[in-house]
């Protein structure tokens, strides 16, 4: 009988009579009603795949209610026992609405298991006071998975499972903004999941973990009041975040990478640290999605809100980040995203054609008068982006290159007014080279008056072989042009081009004048021994403004004729840069 399958059903009359003639409806109830006809035995199979947690026990409290510990042992056995039912009947588990206090759900297996989790938007209402004992700091409220799994050459996943419509909370009132020691839920060993709709909050140990999870969507997840910073004041010595995508280390060498994992919608709010990826997590695709750490969020952290190491092939599409005002210790704020930090040289890449993050037309601010640095780091490229509310320290510039960083197109706009707790003397510094292979092209950059110190671009003694390329992109511009950490004189091999109006040219005095960023000089009557701020390749028109200009043939120009070059009013010559020297065409 259906009765001895599931609880959960609705009334065949109910269905058979909508919209049917009375003499139809009747005879098609009646027939379901008999289990040996072809109509009843369709239904007697549909319903014996839907398992209610109910059947097995399960207890839900009401919203004024407090659970018991009779509840939660009760639930803690009844979702084990229904979901390896489902399991077992390759069929639905149904969570009806409603608050489920458990201290731990236990949803483990191995192999294909065409298993749906619907949840009807109920919730999973986890022990707050449950720390030690059964559980342990950090472990996790709902875990999903094989925890049995030996990864490796031949991985046994949880496959084909999906989870819909469920809270997991550690509050009856998800706006509470409460958290507790443990972990939200835990995908682990999990292949061809289908997530939607899944609400996660009030968890210090992380929201959400995805660990080692392939071929895999996720729709809507929202993760909120979730993870912490490292900051000292927090008491508080691990970082952990709103959301994980990571991987389980098999034979202390290799990773089992998360893999082919689609993010569609992901919102994550009220978290210190939103977003970390590492251990060889690849192809992870992001579209349209928020990761604000919101108001309140006034922790220092070592660590930053968004970090990427070790990772291949992670693009985010749309959306929008916003970082809030911190408490900062010597005015050191982390950058809000952190890249890969692998060693890359021109000789060796180290498989870096791999490990590339793209932020394509997503948007970066900050709310009321706070101001941020916005990345450090390699192999992330950030395409058509907005940047609002920048800043810099005398330390860190707004954007700290390392290796093979791109910034193509976009805008960034630097903040004159900033929150004291911030940092009470901003400063306006666009970008640092620090490494090889970086890129920054046709920025429309959006600066404070000249009143707010910076420096446009700062090179530093290790960078070589980076680009700039901002023609006619800029709103004002820093004070300072560009600066080298070591004193130097030129750019050598890093080409930087930065124009306000193309076809502009600009007088100089003579002696050693900077010709940084320019294509065209006017030169004042005197003797010029070379040109500083130029790169290797740089090639500039000089044009004399009067009689007696003269070029001197030392080591800061080649005549090509062993004497000084002796320019008239109205006289050119083209100069170009090579290694050490400038050569006259």
């Amino acid at each position: 009988m259906l009765d001895d399958v599931t609880d959960y059903r609705v009334s065949s009359n109910a269905v058979l009579n909508e919209a049917r003639p009375s003499s139809v409806a009747t005879a098609l109830a009646t027939e379901a009603a008999d289990p040996g006809s072809p109509l009843g035995r369709i239904l007697r199979d549909s319903y014996a795949k839907i398992v209610n947690v109910e059947r097995f026990g399960a207890v839900s409290v009401g919203l004024t209610e407090t659970p018991t510990p009779a509840h939660y042992a009760a639930n803690d056995a009844a979702f084990a026992d229904a979901f390896q039912a489902a399991v077992t009947a390759k069929g639905t588990l149904y969570i009806p609405p409603g608050f489920w206090p458990v201290n731990k759900v236990v949803w483990d297996a191995s192999g294909t298991v065409d298993v749906k989790i619907a949840g009807d938007y109920a919730t999973i209402l986890v022990n707050p006071a449950l720390v030690d004992g059964t559980t342990v700091a950090g472990d996790a409220a709902v875990f999903l998975g094989n925890s049995h799994a030996q990864f490796g050459a031949s991985p046994q996943f949880l496959r084909r499972v999906c989870i819909e419509g469920l809270n997991i909370a550690s509050n009856k009132d998800p706006l509470a903004g409460t958290k507790i020691n443990r972990r939200g839920i835990v995908l682990k060993g999990v292949q061809e999941l289908e997530a939607r709709d899944v609400w996660v909050s009030g968890f210090v140990y992380e929201g959400a973990t995805f660990d080692t999870v392939w071929d895999s969507s996720v729709y809507g997840l929202r993760v909120m009041w979730c993870g912490n910073s490292s900051s000292t004041a927090a008491g508080f010595a691990e970082n952990r975040y709103g959301v994980n995508i990571t991987s389980t280390l098999t034979n202390g060498t290799h990773y089992d990478n998360s893999n082919a994992l689609r993010l569609y919608g992901l919102h994550v709010e009220f978290a210190p640290l939103m977003l970390k990826l590492d251990k060889h997590a690849r192809h992870i695709h992001f579209t349209d999605m928020k990761l604000e750490q919101g108001s309140g969020t006034t922790n220092w952290s070592e660590w930053s809100p968004i970090q990427f190491d070790d990772v291949w092939e992670v693009d985010f599409k749309g959306g929008m980040v916003v970082t809030n005002t911190v408490d900062v210790i010597a005015g050191q704020q982390p950058p809000h995203v952190v890249g890969s930090t692998d060693a890359l040289t021109m000789n060796n890449l180290n498989s870096s054609e791999k490990k590339n993050v793209v932020f394509s037309a997503v948007h970066f601010t900050t709310p009321a008068e706070g101001a941020a640095i916005w990345f450090n780091g390699s192999f992330v490229t950030f395409r058509d982006c907005d940047f609002g509310k920048t800043y810099s320290t005398a330390i860190k510039s707004a954007f700290e290159l390392g290796n093979a960083a791109k910034i193509l197109g976009g805008s960034v706009t630097f903040s004159k007014t900033i929150e004291a707790n911030v940092n009470a003397s901003p400063r306006q510094d666009f970008i640092r080279f620090n490494g090889a292979g970086n890129i920054v092209e046709d920025v429309t950059l959006y600066c404070a008056d000249a009143s707010v110190p910076g420096v446009l671009v700062k090179v530093g003694v290790a960078a070589l072989k980076n680009s700039l390329r901002m023609i006619g992109s800029q709103w004002g511009a820093p004070p300072t042009l560009w600066a080298h950490d070591g004193g130097a004189t030129t750019l050598e091999s890093n080409r930087c081009e930065v124009i306000p109006e193309p076809g502009v040219e600009r007088a100089v005095g003579p002696g050693v004048p900077d010709v940084f960023g320019l294509y065209s000089v006017i030169l004042n009557p005197g003797i010029y021994t070379d040109f500083v701020g130029s790169y290797i390749g740089q090639r500039v028109l000089l044009r004399a403004s009067g009689n007696d200009v003269t070029l001197q043939n030392n080591a800061g120009f080649i005549t090509g004729t062993g004497a000084d070059l002796s320019l008239s009013l109205g006289q050119a010559v083209t100069v170009q840069r090579i290694p050490g020297a400038w050569v006259v065409a």
